[in-house]
């Protein structure tokens, strides 16, 4: 490719908003016709969408190559694109070319040529850095040519030190301005003085990189550390959540990340809800039934895009213009059964025959074009006025019939307490609050726990309950064992007798209250378990301290072996344990059940419920709890905590 084509590249490039490599991307501009100005200018727009992604890679390598290359001094490529952090030239790094020169009381750089540089950079000639020996010997032979009255005695470290460079020397790769030298022979325990630069930074050099942990999130690049060996900043890719133990990925890529939209103009945080809403046309939902008239314009909305930004139906054009925006994590993506299949779809209409596993960058199959990642980069690249034309003429299609969801466990009087209601009613709890509309689901019923006293139903709201498809339990919450009263119990064993509840619980330990209650917990525990019978479900709360490390369903686990029956039917509720529990707990209690909400703070954990038989799995909300999006949950949120279970297991 020609300097020319090069330039009209990336001047294209800034007309569709696309970023270009970091890769020659100076080279190129110096090398082209164009006038300086004009070079600056490209370069800028450039510079000014790496800002906005960020991507500070992007922005330290241009940076780099503008200093190295001499494109513009280096307050302006501070003050422009990224802060640059030059270090101290030894001798090796000097250029050849230049006159023997003092170059202690050195103050100016001399200018360098860009374009010659780059021109010369490979022709055929030999380019070296100079070893330490090779300086050494140089040094030694340059005093013995020079005489007596001119040697530099080692012993006399205050004596000045002329250092000759011969024209005819092996020279660096890129020629560097030369600065202040030292004579590190004369005083080797003393280090050279930093520049103003490294001064200005100088007193974050001793800051510790915080330790990373499974909760905590964090952007695309980000800063890892300052190095003394080569006295710069240095950035690396996170995609979070990071495990600690082993400073490694733990989520799949198709996780929802706090990466911001790519649109132009628009700042909202990048998730399924927010582009399904705001950005990608309707017929993309894979919510909708899917038929052939789906199925075509589906296919029809992809061949106007790719006419649209390509010139050209081809959609293979269309994927590879989409690679080269760069805005889509590497990675495998994981799809649900419905969007599959209009995969499949589309590529026996294009007779195209697809990949597994499926990835988006590098993008292996025209059919993952209809992804939501991938059509909001599309429509960040058509512009406003084509996506709202593309919205309009391809809206959704019938939707798709709900999916039947049935709760495991959810608070029903605190959930409508919440929203100030005090009927028990499945129809009320149920959709209090709006769910994620990627994952809605049609709750049939559930287990509702009651484990307030005060709050306990009457036999009359049970039987209604059960009508409606709502099982009933009754327990009580550890975090009131501090506060129970005789007439506490005397509720609780009324309830509990009835035939009607078939479910004890929820009952167990909570260290996250106060230390002072733990062992009033597993008094209350032990008296609430003399009142369970061989055919109610027992229902088990467990919950360590946020700063204790260690397996607590252990502990639970021992402290009810010998207590109840091997075969009696057990329900962890809201388990967080480990790999052994799960084996122990499947072990000691063959009828043992386990209740997955989307929470797994650490990689145990989420190993844990991969090994989890598909049999001994239920689904939970615990609403109002494990709230999103600063709204408590309901039972509607079902389906998001599916979708969150199945990417941990890596299933459907």
């Amino acid at each position: 490719m020609t300097e020319m084509a090069a330039y009209q590249k990336i001047v294209e490039a800034n007309r569709c908003r696309r970023l270009m490599s970091s890769r020659h991307l100076v080279r190129d501009l110096l090398l082209s016709c164009e006038n300086g100005q004009e070079r600056m200018r490209v370069l800028l727009q450039q510079v000014e969408l790496a800002k906005k992604r960020p991507n500070v890679e992007w922005l330290r390598i241009v940076a780099r190559d503008c200093d190295e290359l001499g494109a513009a001094t280096p307050r302006w490529i501070s003050d422009n694109i990224h802060p640059i952090h030059r270090r101290v030239n030894n001798p090796s790094n000097m250029p050849a070319t230049q006159p023997s020169k003092d170059i202690r009381f050195l103050e100016t750089t001399i200018p360098i040529v860009a374009a010659s540089n780059v021109a010369d950079f490979g022709k055929g000639e030999e380019f070296m850095e100079m070893s330490h020996d090779e300086v050494e010997a140089l040094l030694q032979s340059d005093d013995e040519d020079q005489g007596p009255e001119k040697r530099k005695s080692e012993s006399d470290p205050g004596k000045e030190f002329i250092l000759e460079v011969s024209p005819t020397l092996r020279r660096s790769p890129r020629k560097r301005s030369p600065t202040k030298f030292h004579d590190s022979r004369a005083s080797p325990l003393k280090k050279p003085r930093e520049s103003h630069r490294d001064e200005r930074y100088s007193k974050y050099a001793a800051r510790k990189q915080p330790s990373r942990d499974s909760s905590r999130t964090s952007s695309r690049v980000g800063y890892s550390g300052y190095s003394e060996k080569t006295r710069s900043y240095h950035y690396k890719r996170w995609v979070s959540p990071v495990d600690s133990s082993k400073a490694k990925r733990i989520r799949p890529m198709d996780k929802e990340s706090s990466r911001l939209c790519c649109v132009e103009g628009c700042q909202q945080k990048l998730t399924r809800a927010h582009a399904m809403a705001e950005h990608v046309a309707g017929i993309f939902d894979e919510g909708q039934q899917l038929t052939p008239k789906v199925t075509t314009r589906r296919l029809t909305a992809l061949t106007l895009c790719a006419k649209w930004l390509n010139h050209t139906p081809d959609l293979k054009a269309l994927m590879r213009f989409v690679d080269l925006s760069e805005d889509i994590g590497k990675g495998e993506v994981q799809v649900g059964l419905n969007f599959k299949k209009s995969i499949e779809d589309i590529h026996t209409a294009m007779d195209f025959t697809g990949t597994n596993p499926f990835s988006l960058s590098p993008m292996s199959a025209p059919g993952l074009l209809m992804h939501w990642r991938v059509q909001v980069v599309i429509c960040g690249l058509l512009g406003e006025r084509r996506a709202k034309e593309l919205r309009d003429a391809f809206p959704a299609a019938e939707p798709l019939e709900w999916p039947e969801a049935w709760d495991s466990h959810f608070h029903m009087d605190r959930t409508l307490a919440r929203a100030g209601l005090t009927e028990l009613s499945l129809a009320a709890a149920a959709n209090l609050t709006p769910g994620d509309k990627s994952y809605q689901v049609k709750v049939i019923g559930g287990v509702a726990v009651f484990c307030d006293p005060p709050s306990y139903p009457s036999l009359e709201e049970v039987t209604r309950l059960k009508s409606q498809g709502v099982i009933s339990a009754v327990g009580i919450h550890p975090r009131r064992a501090a506060s129970l009263s005789e007439d506490d119990w005397k509720a609780f064993e009324k309830m509990i007798s009835l035939p009607e509840i078939t479910v004890f619980g929820e009952v167990g330990i909570d260290h996250t209250e106060d230390p002072t209650h733990w062992a009033q917990q597993h008094v209350v525990l032990d008296k609430a378990l003399g009142f369970l019978r061989p055919d109610q479900v027992l229902v088990l709360h467990n919950r360590r301290a946020q700063d204790k490390e260690g397996d607590d369903m252990l502990q639970l686990l021992y402290h009810l072996k010998g207590v109840i029956p091997r075969e009696q039917k057990i329900r962890v509720h809201c388990f967080t344990g480990s790999i052994m529990a799960v084996e122990l707990w499947i072990k000691e209690f063959p009828n043992v059940h386990f209740g997955l909400t989307k929470v797994a703070r650490s990689e145990a954990e989420r190993q844990a419920v991969c090994r989890i038989p598909d049999d001994k799995l239920l689904l939970e909300t615990d609403s109002p709890y494990f709230s999103s999006r600063g709204q408590y949950s309901c039972p509607c949120h079902l389906g998001g905590v599916a979708a969150g279970v199945s990417r941990i297991r890596g299933m459907d």
